[in-house]
């Protein structure tokens, strides 16, 4: 058949032959000069069998590295093709007329054989001397259309996900040349914006009121019964086509601030900004792996917002059933509200004995500065009574002062969730009973401290305003 290929020097190597998916007769071939010195693409597609040929190069740049290795049709969307050259990958979504670079962090390697895995839709590159390369999820590009690209904002629907869990990995030497890097778990979300919206400078992370601070760009997901389970903001969205991941869990819970040195650490160097580091904060929040089932996805950007289905699976080699993972989901969800109410508990107790702290600065050293010092002191005593059962009050996060004394509510809360998310397996009756008695001593906690503020704080604001001295807040 070569005498039928229209513009084909001699001694060229056939690289490669791909027969179309969707057409009968219909093939493409690649062809590889650079051994007689002939660096341009050759590439090439029949329609009735190879009796005649078209170039398919269409607008490849001509270099030094553009001859061509491999090229390859999408199963799935008709005239999808990628090609391998010697310095990258490219794509093209009009059967060859237009070609576009589909780098994507591959490195500018020679590219000499393309796969793409037909059930998770990935796309495999295998160049010469770099290894391999997976590009995950090409969904969207075959969705792209001219009326996507001419639109402002468009999210692509999302491949279906496994709930994966995490198993014993193979064990091997922290230099072998073969250690490749996977994916993050769970699922792609990828969406189209025409322009990049302005950036947003604004820092969200750690703030109280990080949920009221509009993201140029939000991915809001939702359950089957319509709550928001998780929000990614995109902090540097682009033109084009983006990408982010959900790891299939939820929001995390509350943070604990602390704002009182640990107790007895009176050299316990804090903050500037008057709080210090959680010492379990590891531990400390709690996010649900979700659950198995249809999710909604949907992109808010441009002005304009966009959704998609999600299906989310059962790691189809756990032994649980999803029964038993909806059951135990439903007990982690008990244990994240029980470690937001403690954490808030510690917040609360923290803001008000840092603001008695900061009374002691500037009260002076009269007799009356004295009576409320002292009154100052007894509120703190009776707050430290409360919050030391909700967390260990002493821990400093330096050597290992957390095995010199007990754990307390919190980090029993996060202990018990570690233990359910195990395995997909619904709760234990031991572990339902351990979470009901700590329920019981969340309840007593939040009635002491409440007591403490309603009555032992009233009074020292009354002391305060008799003095004109401005009162101690309690959110």
């Amino acid at each position: 058949m070569t005498a039928n290929i229209p513009n084909l020097p001699a001694w060229g190597t056939v690289s490669n032959i791909e027969p179309s998916r969707h057409d009968k007769g219909a093939a493409y071939l690649t062809v590889d000069l650079h051994q007689v010195n002939n660096r341009d693409p050759f590439v090439y597609k029949t329609t009735d069998y190879g009796a005649t040929w078209r170039s398919i190069a269409g607008d490849l740049p001509h270099t030094v590295h553009s001859y061509a290795h491999c090229v390859r049709e999408d199963p799935v969307r008709k005239g999808l093709l990628f090609l391998g050259v010697e310095n990258g990958l490219y794509f093209s979504v009009d059967d060859g007329e237009h070609w576009l670079p589909l780098q994507a962090g591959l490195p500018r390697a020679p590219l000499h054989w393309i796969t793409i895995q037909e059930q998770f839709g990935d796309l495999v590159v295998a160049t010469y001397g770099r290894g391999f390369f997976v590009l995950d999820d090409i969904t969207p590009l075959r969705e792209l259309t001219p009326a996507i690209v001419s639109g402002n904002a468009h999210v692509f629907k999302p491949r279906t996900t496994f709930r994966l869990r995490t198993i014993t990995e193979p064990m091997m030497m922290p230099d072998d040349a073969t250690e490749g890097v996977n994916p993050p778990d769970g699922a792609p979300i990828t969406f189209w914006l025409k322009a990049a919206p302005p950036s947003d400078t604004r820092d969200t992370k750690d703030t109280t009121d990080a949920k009221d601070t509009k993201a140029a760009v939000r991915i809001v997901v939702k359950d089957q019964a319509g709550q928001i389970v998780r929000t990614i903001d995109m902090k540097e969205p682009r033109a084009g086509l983006n990408r982010v991941w959900w790891d299939l869990r939820g929001e995390p819970s509350t943070e604990v601030k602390p704002r009182t040195r640990p107790l007895y650490a009176v050299d316990f160097k804090m903050n500037p900004d008057g709080t210090r580091k959680f010492a379990m904060a590891g531990a400390s929040r709690l996010s649900l792996l979700e659950p198995p089932g249809t999710y909604t996805v949907t992109l808010d950007a441009a002005g304009q917002t966009a959704s998609q289905p999600l299906t989310v699976r059962k790691d189809p080699n756990t032994a649980g059933s999803e029964a038993d993972v909806e059951a135990q989901a439903k007990t982690i969800r008990e244990v994240r509200e029980n470690m937001n109410k403690t954490a808030a508990l510690i917040n609360r107790a923290e803001a008000v004995r840092a603001q008695i702290g900061n009374l002691k600065t500037f009260l002076g050293d009269d007799a009356a500065a004295k009576e409320l010092i002292a009154a100052g002191d007894d509120l703190d005593k009776r707050v430290v009574a409360v919050e030391e059962r909700l967390f260990n009050i002493t821990a400093t996060g330096r050597g290992q002062d957390f095995l010199r004394m007990p754990s307390q509510l919190l980090e029993k809360l996060a202990h018990l969730a570690d233990t359910l998310q195990l395995g997909d397996f619904a709760p234990t009756d031991q572990q339902v009973e351990v979470h009901r008695q700590l329920s019981g001593q969340v309840s007593s906690a939040e009635t002491d401290l409440g007591a403490v503020i309603s009555k032992d704080l009233a009074t020292l604001n009354d002391m305060l305003r008799r003095r004109n001295i401005g009162t101690v807040f309690v959110r």
